[in-house]
């Protein structure tokens, strides 16, 4: 009798110490362990796509859609991306970066197409289930010069997508990007002297875009 009581008082025990070792978003299904997740990752499309009319949508939330990893790419070197579209047809998935939920009402948006975030569901107040997220890259970006230096603080400029080309139409296109000159001026009297077609880096801050590169004020850059 005693012994039957040991028996179960260690299984007791034992399933106890399960429990503590074993949080909730493990599932302990035949061996090894899984890990259970919610997350997903989204390519994003578009923040306006055609349509009759055209659905265009709130800050901040992006048309996405679905990827998964391509496994047959998993050793490649050469290059190639490892995630594709989820479904063969995509469905269009719309995505909160929440990196932008709180923003000016003049603001630019940080996305561009192509760009990846990884997001999971959130209930909103309304009880509506919402897909929201971060990105998944570095937020500083290479973007192109559209225009020689201008007699303004800020220069418009294409960004470059993760693959290396140019958007030159739709999101991330045509970006007014802000400068910092040391002692005022505008940008054509002001070093470096920027021309079209130069290559900046940028970064999208509070919902503007702004040169990381530090200007400084010379009446003789003309």
């Amino acid at each position: 009798m005693l012994g039957e009581v040991n028996s179960k008082s260690r299984r007791f025990e034992t399933a106890a110490l399960r429990e503590q070792i074993a949080p909730p978003d493990i599932i302990q299904s035949g061996n090894p362990m899984k890990l259970k997740s919610s997350s997903k990752i989204f390519k994003v499309v578009d923040a306006n796509p055609a349509g009759d009319p055209p659905v265009a949508l709130g800050d901040g939330v992006y048309h996405c859609y679905e990827q998964q990893i391509d496994g047959s790419e998993w050793l490649d070197v050469g290059g190639t991306p490892k995630n594709i579209n989820k479904e063969t047809t995509p469905v269009s998935v719309e995505v909160l970066n929440l990196h932008e939920a709180d923003v000016a009402a003049d603001y630019a948006r940080a996305l561009a197409p192509g760009d990846l975030l990884i997001a999971s569901k959130w209930t909103d107040d309304t009880g509506v289930s919402r897909w929201c997220g971060v990105p998944a890259f570095a937020p500083v970006r290479n973007a192109k010069v559209t225009e020689a230096a201008p007699a303004a603080t800020f220069i418009h400029a294409n960004l470059y997508n993760y693959e290396g080309a140019e958007i030159t139409t739709g999101l991330g296109s045509q970006l007014h990007i802000y400068c910092n000159i040391c002692g005022g001026n505008n940008l054509n009297n002001a070093s470096p002297l920027l021309a079209n077609g130069d290559s900046i880096m940028v970064i999208n801050i509070n919902g503007k875009w702004h040169c990381t590169t530090l200007f400084d004020s010379a009446q003789d850059c003309n």
